[in-house]
């Protein structure tokens, strides 16, 4: 890539790909910056996929840093609970942003997964409670809309 440069700036590399090669053009990346000598600035609105080559996020909003953030901080941080109704306690359940409601459980995001970890043990342990890392588009939103 760009006869081997040592960064590369990249603004919507991805954007109107389709789904194939917008992961081609991502594992091409991944690829690139493999050996550690190599850095990579990508400014996207399309997060897919991001998570898994990301070291480093900032959000930006008007132009302005809403979060930066090691991506292993933020994964760790920012979890998609997913729940059988009745699992979690009420005031769990509103501690939550981006509640949905599904036929056969339902979902909610917390930015503090290390809070509320034990009140979840007997729910995984259980099977009624899965936990799944937040994708960085639901990250965004949640903190854009002040959830």
């Amino acid at each position: 890539m760009s006869h081997e440069a040592e960064l590369l700036i990249l603004d919507e590399p991805t954007s109107g790909l389709d789904v194939v090669l917008r992961r081609t053009i991502l594992d091409r990346l991944r690829q690139f910056v493999a050996n550690g000598d190599r850095t990579v600035v990508l400014a996207s609105h399309i997060t897919d996929g991001l998570e898994e080559i990301a070291e480093y996020v900032n959000f930006l909003d008007d132009g302005k840093i809403v979060l930066q953030s090691g991506s292993d901080e933020l994964l760790a941080q920012w979890k998609r609970i997913h729940y059988r109704e009745g699992a979690l306690s009420p005031s769990l359940v509103r501690q939550l942003a981006d509640v949905r409601e599904h036929p056969f459980a339902h979902s909610g995001l917390t930015g503090d997964f290390q809070a509320i970890r034990e009140q979840l043990a007997a729910g995984i342990a259980s099977g009624d409670v899965k936990v799944e890392n937040a994708r960085l588009d639901e990250i965004l939103v949640a903190m854009l809309k002040g959830e």
